[in-house]
């Protein structure tokens, strides 16, 4: 029998600012895992083949956000509206595979040419949920289990607090990761996903041994105090030798300013010092490693080695990450709802945010009206081009705009089918409309007696006051056409029953409407 031994490594690296840079980047924390980590199959490409052909390998990833508990405000960590999340992902996700593409030769190292990158993420699924204060960091394996879509197949990214200020987490143990920022706004945040990325699928720091002879570590001697010696020190402000640059200075430039330090505090810009003084080694393009890896701004290599263990790692462990193997980019679509829409049954339309489906250029929308005995087809987008976006809807036909009307309370199955050059991609969501007397106050009771109707239609009113001028029409919910039932009905204060001719009437699925000065109300029917 096999057996197999599984650690764990923890390696919490806290560092902020060094002296030798001046950028808003901090360090992230990983669990390292050896290559036996959970969740095995059998091997799925030839990796030299890969290697050789650059054949793409498209990865699943999915990207969690959250709110407060009560589902409304602002996203946690971005402060942006909650329908930013789906054009803020969509870009960072593409800005991300641009990089993969061009990937940079490592700096420093003798060994070849930079590698071609066969690997991109796919975005399956975009995710908003309901929890105050959401922690990421040590805490990520409780998000995990709480909120994971499809954790064995796919891998799940949050963006939560860092309560310890680290940017980010991934562990290839779980298929997960965290950052504390999401916004290809925020130079730094793309290369934090990449970096976290590569922890995942097992790549460990690349400025200490990380068993990869092309990743070096790259460290520089400066002379801080112009004494004309290297001085080792354990106060990392005294230290002058074997130091780190994790982003390059620039000369001509002032305190608060991008490119500035004074690492050894004589008031002079570590680029712009002169005899008997030196400049900092981190002025010089040369000594700032640009491993995805490293800590540093400049996150633009992988190397052959970094890329063999990726591939292995994957071929013998992540197997069901892989969406496809060559070929462009597979079809991915995606619906959900925001959470404010959700919680809100007051709402007077609703929509459905279709912007998760990913690098498409063509769709169909398709939405059908479900019961325990039937699905109805009610909408058909028919195929558009380009990207799917929003489609939003209305339950009650006096509201203004032009939104698709549907059933008050019913349930429906959207249907998203996203199209590419090569495949397509098609996902159902399930929702319930919300009540149909949006924005209106409606008769105190309205019933239609024996639905489904088959011919004369009864309806049966109970209001507290009489009302005059009332209209009642039926709204064919498959082709939007009103049918005139009747005008300028009295209703009596009390109980009332009226007996509409409704033969005329195509079979299909209705919402009749009752249209008065002061009230109105609706109730869903179906004719036969």
């Amino acid at each position: 029998m096999r057996h197999t031994l599984y650690f764990v490594a923890i390696i919490i690296l806290w560092c902020t600012q060094l002296n030798s840079q001046q950028y808003e980047y901090y360090c992230a924390w990983t669990d390292l895992q050896n290559s036996n980590a959970k969740g095995s199959s059998d091997p799925c490409f030839d990796v030299q083949e890969i290697m050789d052909e650059c054949i793409p390998i498209y990865l699943r990833i999915n990207v969690h956000y959250f709110v407060n508990d009560d589902c409304q405000g602002k996203i946690q960590q971005e402060n942006f509206d909650q329908n930013k999340v789906y054009e803020n992902t969509e870009r960072m996700i593409k800005i991300l595979n641009n990089e993969i593409k061009h990937n940079q030769k490592q700096l420093k190292d003798s060994s070849g040419s930079a590698p071609c990158l066969p690997f991109r993420f796919v975005l399956k699924g975009v995710y908003t949920h309901c929890k105050s204060n959401a922690e990421g960091e040590g805490n990520i394996y409780n998000l995990h289990n709480e909120f994971g879509v499809n954790p064995s197949n796919e891998i799940n990214f949050y963006i939560a607090h860092s309560p310890q200020g680290a940017t980010g987490i991934g562990s290839s143990w779980y298929n997960t990761g965290s950052a504390s920022r999401f916004n290809p706004d925020i130079w730094w945040t793309v290369g934090n996903l990449y970096h976290e990325l590569g922890h995942i699928l097992s790549l460990g720091h690349s400025f200490v041994s990380d068993g990869c002879d092309d990743t070096p570590i790259i460290k520089a001697d400066w002379d801080k105090n112009c004494n004309g010696k290297i001085e080792p020190s354990q106060n990392r402000d005294l230290n002058e030798q074997g130091l780190t640059c994790w982003g390059q200075l620039s000369a001509n430039v002032f305190p608060g300013e991008p490119g500035y330090a004074d690492g050894n505090k004589n008031g002079i810009g570590d680029c712009d010092e002169m005899d008997p003084c030196s400049p900092s080694p981190c002025c010089l393009a040369e000594n700032i490693d640009n491993n995805v890896m490293s800590y540093s701004s400049n996150k633009s290599a992988l190397t052959t080695c970094q890329l063999t263990k990726m591939l292995n790692y994957i071929n013998n462990n992540r197997c069901d990450l892989i969406e496809k193997i060559g070929g462009c980019p597979p079809a991915s679509a995606f619906i959900n709802q925001l959470p404010e829409d959700l919680v809100n049954d007051g709402k007077c339309v609703e929509c459905l945010q279709l912007s998760g489906s990913w690098d498409e250029t063509s769709y169909r929308l398709r939405i059908y009206e479900q019961s325990s005995n039937s699905i109805i087809l009610v909408y058909d987008s028919g195929i558009k081009n380009g990207e799917a976006t929003i489609f939003c809807f209305k339950t009650n036909a006096q509201y203004p705009g032009n939104y698709t009307l549907l059933k008050p309370l019913t349930n429906y199955v959207a249907e998203l089918t996203s199209f590419n050059e090569c495949s397509d991609d098609v996902y159902n969501y399930e929702f319930i409309t919300n009540p149909p007397n949006c924005g209106v106050i409606g008769f105190d009771e309205l019933e239609i007696i024996r639905n489904p109707v088959t011919g004369e239609l009864i309806l049966k009113i109970t209001h507290g006051n009489g009302e005059s001028g009332v209209r009642i029409e039926a709204t064919h919910l498959a082709t939007g056409t009103v049918y005139v039932l009747d005008e300028n009905v009295n209703i009596s204060s009390g109980q009332n029953y009226l007996y509409l001719n409704a033969f005329g009437l195509p079979q299909g699925s209705y919402v009749l409407g009752l249209k008065g000065p002061v009230h109105v109300s609706y109730e869903n029917f179906l004719k036969l």
